[in-house]
């Protein structure tokens, strides 16, 4: 039985948070992680696409979203939050997309942000990127989750939340 459930743009979000961490183009912290801002080359416009970036985390269509929650058979969302350091004066999110198929016992979700990046001071506050979608019902089971490159082995019910990264090796492997 091959079943497919596709969804796009369930939600997004923009989330600050507060600090001393400056972020530049690349995502990573200026060098000298002062509190000041971060100077940007020229104060030119740009646009980047995070494509299957960060991390994914499957989690009960009822929870709080908070992932501390175990995983049973149901409705069941994929939150993807990307991995980028985005300032408040600086970065614009111009779209997010989700979209999550199940086929059998896998389920391979595919998300993107795409990120308008201005100004030439930008502050050094550090915001994440968050986009949601409906994975639709789903029996128990054995299961495999696919982001981007990498693939995790997890079971319906679960005890726990079950998390992963898009570029790098799952960490929430159960």
């Amino acid at each position: 039985m091959m079943r497919h459930v596709s969804v796009t743009v369930w939600v997004a979000a923009l989330v600050f948070s507060a600090g001393t961490v400056a972020c530049g183009d690349d995502g990573e912290s200026d060098s000298d992680g002062g509190d000041a801002g971060l100077e940007r080359d020229g104060g030119r416009v740009s646009t980047r696409t995070l494509t299957d970036d960060g991390e994914v985390c499957l989690m009960n269509a009822s929870s709080n979203n908070e992932g501390t929650e175990a995983l049973d058979p149901g409705s069941i969302v994929a939150e993807v939050t990307f991995d980028a350091c985005l300032s408040s004066t600086c970065d614009t999110v111009q779209a997010t997309e989700c979209e999550a198929t199940v086929r059998e016992d896998s389920i391979v979700v595919e998300s993107s942000a795409t990120i308008r990046q201005s100004g030439r001071k930008c502050s050094g506050d550090c915001g994440s990127v968050r986009v949601a979608c409906d994975v639709g019902e789903l029996e128990a089971g054995e299961y495999a989750l696919e982001h981007g490159d990498e693939s995790l082995m997890f079971s319906v019910p679960s005890n726990q939340v079950v998390c992963g990264a898009g570029t790098s090796p799952f960490a929430g492997a159960l």
